[in-house]
């Protein structure tokens, strides 16, 4: 009932405030001004190339793709990254996560005259504010956070670039070493608990990015029916349904307790046994 109330109420506001806004425009004449609103797409089509998207990718709503882009099933584009495919291709595998600010681009021309995609394989994990360009990332490799990777770079099959370090133009970061500095060199092999941790961390970003994806798709009126119940917990003592005889509303949790009596789930109270 809030709910509805609320919405009706806002609905209200709204077109009670553009007329307003109207009213003072028209008032002010050619000093009037009038700011526009640019809505961030996070898919942006560009020179009739479109990003293409596999099964249950998140891309974030304040991440921008751009162009000729191709993103494998289970991955994701977390907050404020960009990845710009417009002069050549992007193409990034399964359960690979691009973390948050993270810039992907590509080459059309540089020094050694070479046109460069750039493609990320499967299993892969791309640390916050890293910058890969024209590059080549294979699977189950770790990209350092802040780290930049130039033109022609490859990292091979289950390497790791330590974070903050600049691969240099050309470089081979061999399978199953570790690279880290500025320019970047050899540290050490990679170990194999530090190889068991790069499957897990995949999977881990790969399963948080789907809570993150059911979130940003929820509409301002689920949001607001969850806020509902959420305090509908809070208010409600645990036995009140049980004492009342009639079922509680849609998506508040019960248990039935030891002594058979059904109970709201709260979270921390004592009583639920």
């Amino acid at each position: 009932m809030s709910a509805t109330l609320g919405r009706t109420l806002g609905a209200v506001a709204r077109g009670l405030g553009s007329v307003l806004e109207g009213v003072g425009v028209g008032l002010q004449g050619s000093l009037a001004y009038r700011e526009t609103v640019t809505k961030q797409k996070p898919l942006l089509a560009l020179a009739a190339k479109k990003p293409t998207l596999g099964e249950q990718v998140f891309v974030a709503p304040n991440a921008c793709l751009i162009g000729d882009v191709t993103i494998g099933d289970k991955s994701s584009v977390f907050y404020g990254s960009a990845i710009r495919g417009d002069v050549n291709p992007i193409k990034i595998g399964s359960m690979t996560s691009i973390q948050d600010n993270v810039v992907i681009h590509v080459a059309k021309s540089n020094a050694k005259g070479q046109s460069l995609p750039t493609i990320v394989g499967s299993n892969c994990v791309i640390g916050q504010n890293a910058i890969l360009h024209a590059c080549t990332i294979q699977d189950g490799s770790l990209v350092g956070m802040g780290s930049t990777l130039m033109d022609g770079v490859t990292v091979e099959k289950g390497a790791i670039v330590g974070a903050g370090s600049m691969v240099t133009p050309g470089t081979t970061v061999p399978s199953g070493q570790i690279w880290a500095g500025n320019p970047a060199k050899l540290v050490r092999a990679v170990t194999a608990e530090e190889a068991a941790f790069l499957t897990r961390a995949a999977e881990h970003l790969s399963a948080l990015s789907t809570v993150h994806l059911v979130e940003n798709a929820k509409t301002f009126e689920e949001v607001l029916e969850e806020a509902e119940v959420r305090e509908e917990i809070r208010t409600t003592d645990p036995d009140y349904y049980d004492h009342m005889g009639t079922p509680p509303p849609q998506g508040v949790e019960t248990v039935t307790g030891p002594d058979g009596r059904v109970r709201v789930v709260d979270g921390d109270d004592p009583r639920l046994g």
